[in-house]
């Protein structure tokens, strides 16, 4: 006779959905789901099912040993020893992976680019030990010759629901053998490890093994935590979204393109050739062979480069320690919604005459400038009144408050970089963005030091999670069907304004405004190819931030609302 059980499951997603739809289906009691999914949220929801959106919530209620089993079901959050112990009999966790090999996360892309031949899911007791308590179900199966992380995933999926099904007859029934795990045969795979070079293909190793890479690192439409499959092309970083494996094998360096094909390349590995397709720059923007032969003057013959291993090695260990932030700035990227502000977007119309910026290598620069100093009275006054806050920090603020008088609306979204984030990220700008996305709190009831503030809280985070990885679009396609737009405005703080000036040869911002470290001088930057009328409005902007800022720094506490973008002349 089978024994009814209860348990409350702990998920980030469909699975653990699914399996609770079991339990209830053979009579059990789900009777609470812990996520912060909008998807499982529904479904509680429509069940009628109590949901909590996280451990602290769930702790709250007091549940231990008030039910008989927590289910751990695609759950990233590590469970404290109290949380193990608060069900009646134990804990059950899911892991994709044949125990007590591949314990830890990515499983289904380790084992590919180990070149196994078979794959398993497994349930087991949770402990302390990640991944290391008794198997109480395992399932075997095997990996095909060209299975992706997206198939293999699809396989694990599967045979978690067959295996679960087995699993709760099993429990009813009493029927629970417990197999301990031979821990000197476990493999450990951490959160923020990656593949050899970051996903950075070296081709002086076989074809195969550039497949194997390739396919460990596809994910389809779901989201990739791991890394991409990457080329470099000079000093630019490419994702081939198709590869395929030829079967001749040309007598070349190994990197070397030996034919341009209308939508590939062909190019020598250390055993055949392969031909790379569908290729997109790192922030997932597809690129056309035409481009790519015209941006790098490549012909056939043309060698891509093979970095050495010390090179590859602080990629790997870099993209590593930044990965440890990257669930802020997805967060965060996320959340984004591309705020047009009427009088930029008055500026852009008919504005159709713009060339491509990704053709203009070795074209004049397509920028305007207006270089700008801030009065000496100004810098005094400043010094005195808002004291504790550099000038380039008080003007940036400057800024962010003359564009929301331009909307009105309660939140700026930019870019912004300064010196400590060009610092962090030098040598690997090809890998690691140069800028980060702020969103600052601009309601019109707060005073100019509390916007001063906001900012200057936002940038205390930048210390904190410093910035991403430049492939993260197209490591979470998600963030490309959200409103994950460039915006118009990025704020730069730079050693000097004519660093830019000097060195800047494209414009990929409608308004770019460089200011000075020390605050005493910026510059506007904006595309040259617009209407004599527009670029005299823009010629005025100097005008309302010396207004702006002189009223800002003679009141601080005045609402931004109340602060005048005129001089008392033409008040």
């Amino acid at each position: 006779m089978n024994q009814l059980f209860s348990a409350y499951i702990i998920t980030e997603g469909n699975l653990g959905v699914e399996c609770a739809e079991i339990l209830l289906a053979e009579g059990h009691q789900v009777l609470g789901v812990i996520s912060n999914n909008l998807i499982v949220r529904n479904w509680s929801i429509k069940h009628k099912i109590p949901y909590f959106l996280n451990l602290k919530e769930f702790e709250d209620l007091k549940p231990a040993k008030t039910f008989d089993y927590l289910f751990s079901i695609i759950n990233g959050q590590i469970l404290s020893k109290e949380h193990l112990k608060y069900p009646r009999h134990f804990s059950i966790n899911y892991h994709d992976s044949p125990l007590p090999r591949y314990a830890g996360v990515h499983a289904t892309s380790w084992a590919i680019l180990n070149d196994e031949s078979n794959h398993a899911v497994s349930w087991h007791v949770m402990k302390s030990l990640i991944d290391a308590g008794d198997i109480l179900q395992q399932l075997m199966f095997p990996i095909e010759p060209n299975e992706t992380a997206l198939t293999l995933n699809l396989k694990c999926y599967t045979h978690a629901i067959r295996s679960f099904k087995k699993l709760v007859k099993n429990i009813a029934q009493g029927d629970i053998y417990k197999n301990p795990q031979s821990l000197q045969e476990r493999s450990y795979y951490g959160a923020y490890q990656k593949p050899k070079n970051g996903g950075l293909v070296d081709w002086n190793t076989p074809a195969q093994e550039i497949d194997r890479l390739y396919r460990a690192l596809y994910f389809g439409d779901y989201p990739n935590k791991l890394a991409t499959f990457k080329v470099l092309i000079d000093k630019k970083i490419f994702i081939p979204h198709t590869i395929e494996i030829l079967k001749e094998k040309t007598n070349k360096n190994p990197g070397t393109i030996i034919k341009i094909h209308q939508n590939s390349f062909q190019v020598t590995t250390k055993s055949e050739d392969i031909l790379i397709k569908d290729i997109a720059d790192i922030e997932g923007n597809l690129c056309s062979i035409s481009y790519l032969i015209n941006y790098f003057n490549i012909n056939e013959g043309y060698e891509l480069p093979i970095l050495d291993k010390k090179t590859t090695t602080n990629i790997c260990n870099t993209l590593a320690v930044f990965s440890s932030y990257e669930s802020y700035w997805v967060e965060a990227l996320s959340d984004f919604s591309s705020q047009e502000i009427p009088f930029l977007s008055f500026l852009q119309q008919n504005n159709n005459n713009q060339a491509d910026n990704r053709t203009q290598k070795n074209k004049d620069t397509n920028c305007n400038y207006i270089a700008c100093k801030i009065d000496t009275q100004i810098i005094k006054d400043a010094s005195n009144k808002l004291k504790g806050f550099s000038l380039a920090n008080i003007l940036c603020t400057t800024f962010i408050i003359y564009f929301n008088r331009l909307d009105n609306k309660s939140a700026l979204s930019f870019d912004y970089t300064d010196l400590s984030i060009r610092q962090l990220i030098k040598g690997l700008e090809a890998l690691l963005s140069n800028s980060v996305r702020l969103k600052i709190n601009t309601s019109s009831d707060l005073s100019g030091k509390e916007i001063l503030e906001r900012f200057l809280e936002e940038k205390a985070k930048i210390n904190e999670y410093k910035t991403y990885s430049l492939d993260i679009k197209e490591r979470y396609p998600f963030l490309k069907r959200a409103s994950y737009n460039k915006p118009d405005i990025k704020l730069n703080i730079v050693d000097s304004t004519l660093e830019k000036k000097c060195l800047k040869e494209q414009q990929n911002y409608f308004l770019e405004v460089d200011i000075s470290k020390d605050g005493k001088e910026y510059l506007l930057i904006f595309k040259k190819k617009l209407a004599n009328e527009k670029i005299q409005l823009i010629k005025a902007i100097p005008k309302y931030i010396n207004n702006l800022l002189r009223n800002l720094i003679k009141d601080p506490s005045q609402i931004i609302h109340n602060l005048s973008l005129l001089s008392a002349q033409e008040e």
